[in-house]
């Protein structure tokens, strides 16, 4: 919940302010034996706080998002019912940072009242201004608070700026993590491109874990209509799932499949219509048209009624209403429809997407659409929601388009993630797509709503969207939620592995 709040804050930034300098004026305060810091120019700090408003304006007029305004109201109590940066004597004039050593932190405040902001906090005005135990400070035209007066000291004297690649409204950088390969230290560097509804993370990890890295070597650059395309994804099996002996029909194995994969697995999503175009190469046919003549023995093929017949296995895709072919063309396993296919709509790539399609990748995945899209199911009763899986459908419903490339450099990851909301359209177009609720969505009726809503703003992005249809969110949204929980998860694993024993006492 916390998470979708946050993206929400970031990627719902709603309006665009006017450009402004960048942000080289505060990575210039960076403290001696900084590991860590975030810098935000002060065009984000006015897109950010302009995100803030419209989000809440979101969640105080949408009944559905009554558990985020309970929440966010809880979270917000210590300071008032409504919060502005004027409140704080701030203003999106002024960049902000935080710098982050072994010893504390140190913060650069967009600051433009320094009266109202200590009255705000309780503070006490001097030479040195404090705030419990915070010491605060004008230096170098800013406003710089330090968890201990010594550290006001050391501003200027370190140097994180010099790890950065790529320019954004925010800046990240992390040094000597501990996660690095070789008893050397890891470095991440990131940028946070911002826009009406939209960031795109652009970012390097450097001295990676290799456990980690090795498995973005080999690359590849997806093959699709650029006019007719609402998803696309490349994965590398191989480098991903563990092999392992465990019988899938006979005598085939896990270990034996991957082994005759050859390259990276492609996942197209026409646009407009509800199917997948899966292509996978091999260099041994045999264990995976095994698989295809004797599906119905594979583990859970009751589940989606997996049935061979004259060389095609047909099964129900999970999660989807809509029956799929998987068979072997020669040295490739298929899945999509292998006969009467239905022809795609015409909606072109967005610039992100045109970028992550003409780039070659280990790991690449995209989509856009909308939930609102989806076919209206005969027989499906409207029924009440419960006011947590309403919040969460309707959270869910503001995500547009998701995309992630991944790939190694020589001694680098380069990473692009991208999120684009509904919080990009007119005003209007916005209005009118929150008045859609959970109920409608889960009555399946949704459809039926938000085609007007699109043919009365068709140049739009939610009218691009609604024309890319609902199925173009699945694949890449189905990837970022394993992909997030396995990296997690490998480098809790790592860490564990090179923390010292605790000795009792």
């Amino acid at each position: 919940m916390r998470f979708a709040l946050v993206l929400a804050l970031l990627v719902g930034c709603g309006r665009d302010t006017p450009p402004a300098p960048t942000s080289d004026s505060l990575w210039a305060l960076t403290p001696a034996n900084a590991r860590g810091a975030i810098v935000i120019s002060a065009r984000g700090v006015g897109m950010i706080e302009n995100g803030y408003t419209a989000v809440r304006t979101l969640i105080d007029g949408v009944p559905d998002l009554a558990p985020a305004k309970t929440r966010l109201a809880e979270a917000l109590a210590p300071f008032g019912s409504a919060i502005t940066l004027a409140d704080f004597g701030f203003a999106p004039s002024r960049g902000a940072a935080l710098f982050v050593m072994k010893d504390g932190m140190v913060a650069v405040l967009p600051l433009v009242d320094r009266d109202k902001f200590l009255a705000k906090v309780n503070g006490k005005k001097g030479d040195v201004d404090t705030i419990d135990t915070t010491s605060c400070k004008q230096l170098r035209g800013h406003y710089v608070c330090a968890t201990s007066p010594a550290l006001l000291d050391t501003i200027g004297k370190g140097d994180l700026k010099k790890h950065l690649g790529v320019r954004g409204e925010i800046e990240l950088v992390g040094a000597e993590l501990p996660f690095g390969d070789q008893g050397k230290p890891m470095t991440v560097a990131a940028a946070i491109q911002l826009s009406r509804g939209a960031a795109t993370l652009r970012g390097t990890v450097v001295n990676g874990p290799a456990q980690l890295v090795d498995r973005f070597t080999q690359t590849a650059t997806p093959k699709l209509d650029t006019q007719r395309t609402a998803g696309f994804a490349l994965v590398d099996l191989r480098a991903w799932l563990p092999p392992s002996e465990e019988r899938l029909v006979g005598d085939v194995t896990i270990a034996q499949a991957l082994a005759s994969l050859d390259g990276l697995l492609s996942v197209v999503t026409p646009a407009g219509v509800t199917v997948l175009n899966v292509e996978q190469a091999v260099t041994d046919p045999a264990p995976l048209s095994t698989i295809v003549t004797r599906c119905n023995e594979l583990p859970g093929a009751d589940a989606i009624g997996a049935k061979p017949e004259n060389g095609t296995c047909q099964f129900k895709a999970p999660n989807w209403d809509v029956s799929l072919d998987l068979w072997m063309d020669g040295k490739k396993l298929r899945v999509g429809k292998r006969q009467n296919s239905p022809a795609a709509a015409q909606v072109p790539l967005t610039p992100i997407a045109a970028e992550l399609a003409r780039g070659a990748w280990s790991l690449v995945f995209w989509g856009r659409g909308t939930m609102l899209a989806g076919p209206q199911i005969e027989g499906v009763e409207p029924v009440d929601v419960p006011s947590e899986s309403a919040m969460v459908i309707r959270l869910m419903s503001l995500v547009n388009e998701v995309g992630l490339g991944a790939r190694k450099q020589g001694d680098k990851l380069e990473l692009v993630a991208t999120v684009r909301t509904l919080f990009a359209n007119p005003d209007d177009v916005l209005a009118k797509v929150a008045a859609i609720t959970a109920k409608d969505i889960a009555a399946t009726r949704a459809r039926a709503l938000a085609e007007p809503i699109a043919k009365s703003a068709p140049g739009s992005p939610f009218a691009h969207d609604f024309a890319a249809g609902h199925a173009g969110l699945l694949v890449p949204t189905a990837l970022a939620g394993q992909g997030v929980s396995m990296v997690v998860t490998a480098l809790m694993l790592m860490r564990q592995q090179e923390l010292p024993p605790i000795e009792p006492e």
